[in-house]
């Protein structure tokens, strides 16, 4: 996951139904996000997520809540993060 100071940004491409066509080109669900976060020591302030499909935004959104992880946030195509 790219760091920037206590942040983080990391793709979440496709929901969990779709595992298999997210693994080979190296994308990641919202279980698959769960896992890598796993092996981080110290987590960020706050992770961004980037790169949503379009067709699957509310899935994933909906996938990412049941994570029940406070420090997410999703960003929208033309976004601006503020300082």
């Amino acid at each position: 996951m790219p760091w920037i100071g206590k942040h983080g940004f990391i793709e979440v491409s496709f929901p969990n139904r779709r595992e298999e066509i997210a693994i080979t080109p190296g994308h990641l669900t919202p279980a698959l996000l769960r896992r890598e976060l796993l092996k981080i020591k110290v987590m960020p302030e706050r992770i961004y997520i980037t790169h949503l499909k379009p067709q699957f935004y509310k899935m994933i959104e909906r996938e990412l809540q049941r994570l029940k992880l406070n420090n997410l946030t999703l960003l929208k195509e033309g976004g601006v993060i503020g300082v």
